[in-house]
Formats: C-alpha cells, sequence, structure tokens
C-alpha cells in the first residue's frame, strides 16, 4: 500500500513538471525571439536630443547673465547693443530616428573580409516606427543588394550612402522618411576554413 501511494505522488509529481515544462519552454522561446528582433529599438531612446539642447541652452544664458553682472557693466548699453534672438524650434528640426543593424555581406573581390553595417533611418511621422520595424529584413536585404557588387576599395562611406538612402526611400515611397545614414561601419576579417 505504501509503495503504491509513492508511486502515485510521483506520477502526480512527474505530470506537473511536463506541465510546466511544455509552458515554460515556448514562453521562453517566443519570450527570446521578441528581444532578438528589438533589440536594435532599445539601443535609442527617442525624445533625449531636444531636452538636452534646450537645457544647455538655458544653462547658458543663464551663465552669461551673471558674468555681465559681476562685471559691473551697466546693463542699458549692452541692451543697446545686443539683440537677443527668440529661441524657437522651428530653426532646427528633430527627427526620430531607428537603428537596423546586422547587415552582412562580403564585397566580391575580397571573399576573406566581411563588412557589417548599421543603418540610422531618421523620420518624421512617429507612424512610420512601426513599418519600418516590421520591414527590417527587407532593409536589410536592399542593402545587401546595393553594395554587394562593389569591391572593397570602392566601399567608401561618402559614395555608398546615397545609394542606399535612395534605395531604401523607394522602398517607403518617401512616406515621411527624411534621410538615411550608414552609422557605423566594421570590417571583419574571416578564416578560411
Amino acid at each position: 500500500m505504501a509503495e503504491s501511494n509513492r508511486d502515485a505522488s510521483r506520477r502526480k509529481y512527474r505530470k506537473r513538471i511536463t506541465v510546466v515544462l511544455y509552458i515554460a519552454i515556448p514562453l521562453a522561446v517566443v519570450g527570446g525571439v521578441i528581444y532578438y528582433n528589438n533589440r536594435d529599438v532599445v539601443l535609442i531612446k527617442p525624445g533625449n536630443q531636444v531636452a538636452s539642447v534646450k537645457v544647455k541652452q538655458i544653462d547658458s544664458i543663464g551663465e552669461d547673465n551673471k558674468q555681465i553682472r559681476a562685471s559691473g557693466v551697466d546693463d542699458r548699453s549692452l541692451n543697446d547693443s545686443i539683440k537677443a534672438e527668440p529661441v524657437s524650434d522651428s530653426k532646427k528640426k528633430f527627427y526620430d530616428s531607428l537603428r537596423v543593424s546586422g547587415i552582412e555581406f562580403r564585397p566580391v573581390d575580397r571573399p576573406d573580409v566581411e563588412l557589417r553595417l548599421t543603418l540610422m533611418l531618421f523620420f518624421s511621422d512617429n507612424s512610420l516606427r512601426s513599418e519600418i520595424l516590421l520591414r527590417r529584413e527587407e532593409i536589410r536585404v536592399i542593402t545587401r543588394k546595393v553594395i554587394h557588387n562593389l569591391e572593397f576599395g570602392a566601399i567608401r562611406k561618402e559614395t555608398v550612402e546615397p545609394q542606399v538612402c535612395f534605395a531604401i526611400k523607394k522602398i517607403f515611397e518617401n512616406k515621411n522618411l527624411v534621410d538615411v545614414k550608414i552609422a557605423d561601419i566594421q570590417i571583419e576579417k574571416v578564416q578560411k576554413p
């Protein structure tokens, strides 16, 4: 009788473990895939650039006023000669950006070298962010096609960037996509097997 109770409890324990494993393993895989697909979105936080620039401008204005008052110069004479420009956001526009990384290819003439590109896409409408995230793989493929036929010596940021920008803008049909910049180029020597 004692043996059968022990066997029954072992069976219940095994059933519980298998149920937990059947649930935990797929959840871990799905979580890993979601993290892997969205890791480049986490690198850039939109909106931080605007706030830091405004704070720096306000701080510098306050420091200038303190220096003028400490020097003992008459404020009226300074107001006549210096006209302050109003600070406006329309002069400098800040765009949302998104980083697309993981673009790897080998040049035609150098199979022993592998290049890795990271692109920065600048856009003015936040609704374009989700479309860019959905089409990341398409962006990677188009970029590889543009650069794949170039020789190693011809791959320069100045020459490649306009071609890549034009190709990617064709994908999005110029929908609020402002610019495409090459953020990073890494060159790695590949050992032959």
